[in-house]
């Protein structure tokens, strides 16, 4: 048997199960054949940057989505353009919230329902709005730096090793984030190219395509 947890941070030994093989890190992430598109591929750090992703998982249930439009309505010198994942299970008053936050016209909306994969719009974007989950691993896949909220304190635990990596900001827990602060953080980090190439040159050297072939060669050795 072969436990692969493959994740940055500490984990439970596997020494007390007999016949357990345990492999451990980002080295064995696996990634949607969506990704594989992008392999080989540069991320194209541009100045000035003006594309942003907010992507909070399937059902975002504590409306994170519409703190970062509100922090993004709040730019007013110069136009995005911001790609808004609305996940499968987002609840209707959530949806509703969402298209009254993005009907003024002071950045270009785009509003994306229940893709089946963000590969194209982590390639897409220059800087992404996320929480910490697997999202942030598909991100520095493809050299995206991002901007994270943790929903809880166990969350900011559990994402303590990924942010040594610095693939991206790291905020802290979203209720104790303000608006203007998320401005200032996204605001600042669209403007800094030198920052944004470091973080994706980071994150491209922490996770590559390879997760299925190290598994599978290992594998092969054990049995």
């Amino acid at each position: 048997n072969t436990i692969i947890t493959p994740c940055l941070g500490l984990f439970p030994s596997s020494d007390h199960l007999v016949g357990t093989s345990y492999l451990a890190g980002p080295e064995y992430m696996i990634f949607q054949d969506e990704y594989n598109q992008y392999k080989g591929h540069q991320k194209n750090i541009i100045s000035p940057a003006n594309k942003v992703l907010i992507t909070f998982g399937g059902s975002d249930p504590f409306n994170i989505t519409i703190q970062s439009l509100k922090a993004i309505r709040l730019i007013d010198d110069r136009k995005l353009e911001v790609a808004v994942i609305i996940g499968t299970n987002f609840s209707r008053e959530l949806n509703q919230s969402i298209r009254e936050v993005t009907k003024e016209d002071n950045h270009h909306w785009n509003l994306i329902e229940a893709p089946s994969s963000l590969a194209k719009w982590i390639h897409w974007c220059d800087v992404a709005i996320s929480a910490t989950g697997l999202t942030k691993y598909e991100l520095a896949l493809l050299g995206t730096p991002g901007i994270f909220l943790s929903i809880d304190e166990m969350h900011v635990d559990m994402n303590e090793a990924f942010e040594s990596v610095k693939t991206g900001l790291h905020l802290g827990v979203y209720d104790k984030v303000s608006i203007e602060q998320l401005k200032t953080s996204l605001e600042q980090l669209l403007k800094d190219l030198t920052k944004r190439t470091q973080m994706s040159l980071n994150g491209m050297a922490l996770v590559d395509f390879q997760g299925v072939d190290r598994i599978l060669n290992l594998l092969s050795e054990v049995n």
